[in-house]
């Protein structure tokens, strides 16, 4: 009885196991079919930042908005330890992206405590904020001749350092070209258009590249309250000889206009290009607004918030340093880093309490 009891039990036995093998082998091939092919999709999008349909989106697949302020990089003019300031960027004022400004070619006072453009990244990604490294030699004009092939070994150089680094973005250059002419566009898509071949073709990165407008980046041309032409805009008339060109399609292009006095005449303006652009799908950032301390350039700012915020567009202020009157604090320098309190600060200016409630939530769509 008990040898028939222990057969039928070893043969039952046996084949529970059977089936608990094959199930898990199933299982196993299933979960090892999901991880290859979930490789392939890292493999194919490399946890990049991407932009799609004229949004920006981030590593893990959100829509991404930029909450950002430009800050000292080499070379750049204005002292301060800007790898110092990341505590107070990041968790202080709430800031997702900073703009690195720095300048290449010299003319400047430099200071050694700014910090390399190396420790600037490392400090700023490595705390998983987006650091857009912008030239800022030519405001108002172009690199040219010489200066743009120290532009592009620059560039060359950046992006084969950083092509694994998704949150190293490249801003060409600050607020190029100042007069009005059909030479200014050409030279606008010829010193993009280089940088691009070489970060994309020879380095093969494929980082957010940032494109600023001309006009001094204020894209318009123009001091008045009409619309913006399209002959005229660099960005809302010409982006696409950007993304296509050289026979082939450059994606994860993101282009930026500054706001100051070409667009203080009319909010209806403001909200007229911005739609115009998103009607494009033409993904847009504000990559500077500001105001002095003396009110100066207030109203682009107002317009900004009641229309690129409800747009949800991303904007980045000007500046971190308060070494030109556009000032975050009435401390010292006016600089970001004074704040006299991370949780209820008593010494901002205006513009530095626009840009505290944006970056805490006390607008809409925040």
């Amino acid at each position: 009885m008990f040898n028939h009891w222990f057969q039928g039990k070893m043969r039952t036995s046996i084949l529970a196991f059977t089936a608990l093998a094959l199930a898990a082998f199933a299982t196993v091939f299933a979960i090892g079919s999901f991880a290859l092919d979930n490789h392939d999709w890292l493999a194919q999008n490399r946890g990049n930042f991407e932009v799609r349909n004229g949004k920006i989106f981030a590593p893990n697949g959100s829509e991404f908005l930029i909450k950002g302020t430009n800050i000292n990089g080499p070379d750049y003019g204005w002292p301060g330890n800007t790898p110092s300031y990341v505590d107070l960027v990041a968790d202080c004022w709430n800031f997702n992206t900073v703009r690195v400004n720095v300048r290449l070619l010299g003319g400047k006072e430099s200071y050694d405590e700014n910090g390399t453009i190396e420790e600037i990244i490392d400090v700023y990604t490595g705390r998983g904020l987006v650091t857009m490294v912008e030239a800022h030699d030519h405001t108002g004009s172009y690199y040219e001749g010489e200066d743009l092939e120290v532009l592009k070994d620059y560039y060359r150089d950046l992006a084969t350092t950083y092509k694994n680094n998704p949150y190293v973005w490249f801003n060409v250059m600050n607020e190029p070209g100042s007069h009005e002419s059909s030479d200014n566009i050409d030279k606008w898509l010829k010193v993009h258009q280089e940088v691009i071949k070489v970060i994309r073709d020879e380095v093969g990165a494929d980082n957010i590249i940032v494109i600023d407008g001309h006009y001094w980046g204020q894209d318009v041309g123009e001091w008045n309250s009409k619309m913006v032409s399209s002959e005229k805009s660099a960005i809302l008339g010409n982006s696409q000889k950007l993304i296509n060109f050289n026979g082939k399609r450059y994606d994860n292009l993101v282009f930026s206009v500054h706001f100051y006095d070409q667009w203080r005449f009319s909010q209806t303006k403001m909200a007229d290009y911005l739609d115009r652009a998103s009607s494009q799908e033409i993904p847009l950032i504000i990559g500077e607004y500001g105001v002095e301390t003396n009110g100066e350039y207030k109203s682009p700012v107002e317009f900004m918030f009641n229309t690129a915020v409800p747009r949800n567009l991303g904007r980045i202020v000007w500046a971190w340093w308060g070494g030109d009157r556009f000032d975050l604090t009435t401390t010292d320098n006016g600089g970001g880093h004074h704040i006299d309190n991370c949780e209820n600060p008593t010494n901002l200016t205006w513009l530095g309490k626009q840009v505290w409630k944006d970056n805490h939530g006390e607008y809409p769509r925040n």
